[in-house]
């Protein structure tokens, strides 16, 4: 419980800051840095709404490209780029218009994790005690003769919580086909040597040969291999709730998301113990990858609402 008299200022435990980067590759990236307590992230406004940094009473739990933040105005603009202009972060959001790898239409994972965001709200409130952080933006995605979408999210920010509400709206006068992925990206010192993925799915697949064969250990990391192939599985569930921890004994922390998968209805998970990219992928999605992709249809005026809830627990 917050005691309101012992405080000079509400920042000396919780507070937003608007700012913009200057020098390198992130220049003219706008952020909202985020201090709740010991929880601390970055939301980057210019690319998004998406999450960059995020940390833990000191502790590290987001992975970073080598790229680092990539500003938008040098994100990736071909089909291939993508690799070039992938960040990383906590949150990586894919879509809307493609998931999976380039096609002949949209970049690698789609076109809306360049696109920078409007803020709606930014403000620390109490609730019931407990600081809360509360933000609110939108991002569009439109063409001529094309698309008209916006993505509307909310992220609730607590000392040891963070959920993302989100809304994708179709505010155009003929259906649209969308996907959304959300790519969450964990590294370390929460993911090391041990980490130990667990959820409630009721099957492992591999999506390629190599995966294939280590669907048993898809749940256990390994150390950094400077030759190591990635690995990708997909999880399927019977539960209407989908719940995956991040489980790090040494440090004696938990990583738990929960989220309701009728809409999300695919958990894919990327596995990479590369050297240098070094990175697990935690990737809710309303479709799986080509050439199974699953487009949702949405009407004119029609939207999805979905929420995805990240707790860290110590253990």
């Amino acid at each position: 419980m917050i005691e309101l008299g012992k405080l000079g200022n509400l920042s000396q435990i919780a507070y937003i800051k608007e700012v913009c980067v200057r020098g390198g590759i992130s220049s003219g990236l706008e952020q909202l840095l985020v201090k709740n307590q010991g929880l601390y992230l970055s939301v980057e406004t210019g690319r998004a709404f998406d999450i960059g940094e995020m940390s833990f009473n000191g502790i590290n739990l987001a992975y970073i490209s080598k790229n680092g933040a990539v500003s938008p105005f040098v994100a990736y603009t071909g089909a291939h780029g993508y690799m070039n202009s992938f960040s990383g972060g906590f949150l990586f959001t894919c879509g809307l218009d493609n998931i999976g790898n380039p096609t002949e239409k949209s970049v690698q994972h789609g076109r809306i994790g360049a696109s920078p965001a409007s803020i709606i709200r930014k403000e620390v409130i109490i609730e019931n005690g407990i600081t809360v952080a509360i933000l609110e933006g939108e991002v569009s995605q439109t063409a001529l003769f094309g698309e008209n979408l916006v993505l509307r999210r909310c992220y609730k920010i607590y000392p040891d919580k963070l959920i993302v509400s989100d809304e994708v709206l179709n505010k155009g006068f003929k259906p649209q086909d969308i996907y959304l992925l959300y790519h969450f990206n964990i590294g370390y010192p929460l993911l090391d040597e041990k980490t130990e993925i667990i959820s409630n799915s009721v099957s492992i697949i591999g999506r390629d040969e190599k995966s294939k064969k280590n669907e048993k250990t898809a749940g256990v990391f390994s150390a950094p291999d400077k030759d190591y192939a990635e690995e990708n599985f997909i999880h399927s569930f019977s539960e209407p709730k989908t719940q995956i921890d991040i489980i790090n004994k040494k440090l004696g922390l938990k990583l738990s998301f929960n989220y309701k998968n009728e809409i999300l209805k695919y958990f894919l998970q990327w596995k990479n113990a590369l050297s240098g990219d070094y990175a697990l992928g935690i990737e809710p999605s309303t479709s799986r990858f080509a050439p199974n992709i699953t487009p949702i249809a949405l009407k004119a005026g029609e939207s999805i609402k979905t929420e995805v809830e990240i707790k860290i627990i110590k253990i």
